[in-house]
């Protein structure tokens, strides 16, 4: 039910809201331009399954099979690594790259970067382990809680007032295993991540609950200096949902 509610969260958004004024305005003349130089990409090596790193060492995952698509449709040439997330926003912040595959948008980042149109709602939910279990983000309050440094989870709760024992980990990944071992009470996001680094590595005594955060959008972001790649990205975007490109990765 959640995966079609996001679906229809983002046709929405593509077809009567943000895509035409987007498409209106685009400056096509300046694709020879983009074509004529490399666009340095980066993402997260272990925000699975949007982008990650998988077993033969590659960039994997549905935001990085999009990114790729997107960029031979429009005929762009790329260099896409995938890094830890606090480097890869960090030099996007720099301008030393030109485009983050993936990031979750926030009032605050927008004063940083540009976001694209969105094309996933992501929602957050909390871990914690099997015989100690917090079911909603009031339960929390106090408590030690694990979040990935940078990420959106990390922002909440530094803003929040929920608590004042953060414990910022490098990636989920690791936050998991720290959690799984007995370290600290509980450990914020995304769902869908949560559970491909559980049934990765075991981690059986950790479950998953709904944590009642509302959905956020989850785009691709530009440094101060590409504004105006994002025409071209809503573009192509636009042009993969009404085509099914876009249903067909997903």
């Amino acid at each position: 039910m959640r995966i079609s509610y996001i679906k229809y969260l983002i046709l929405s958004l593509f077809l009567s809201v943000l895509l035409p004024s987007f498409l209106a305005a685009a400056p096509y003349r300046d694709l020879e331009y983009f074509r004529t130089h490399t666009i340095i990409v980066r993402g997260d090596f272990q925000f699975a399954p949007f982008e990650f790193i998988n077993d033969s060492g590659k960039p994997d995952g549905f935001g990085v099979d999009l990114f790729k698509t997107l960029m031979d449709r429009l005929g762009l040439k790329y260099d896409l690594k995938l890094e830890e997330w606090s480097r890869a926003q960090e030099q996007l912040q720099k301008d030393s790259v030109d485009v983050l595959i993936g990031m979750i948008y926030s009032e605050e980042r927008a004063k940083l970067y540009k976001f694209s149109v969105p094309y996933f709602m992501a929602t957050y939910d909390i871990v914690s382990r099997n015989n100690l279990e917090y079911t909603t983000i009031d339960q929390l309050k106090g408590k030690e809680i694990i979040v990935q440094y940078k990420d959106r989870a990390y922002e909440f709760l530094k803003s929040s007032g929920l608590t004042d024992h953060i414990i910022a980990v490098p990636d989920i990944a690791t936050g998991l295993r720290m959690l799984s071992d007995g370290k600290w009470d509980a450990l914020i996001s995304y769902g869908m991540t949560s559970y491909y680094f559980i049934n990765k590595f075991g981690l059986k005594n950790l479950r998953v609950h709904d944590s009642g955060m509302k959905p956020e959008s989850y785009s691709i972001a530009v440094n101060s200096e590409n504004e105006k790649l994002l025409y071209l990205f809503n573009a192509g975007l636009y042009q993969m949902k009404i085509d099914g490109v876009y249903d067909k990765i997903y």
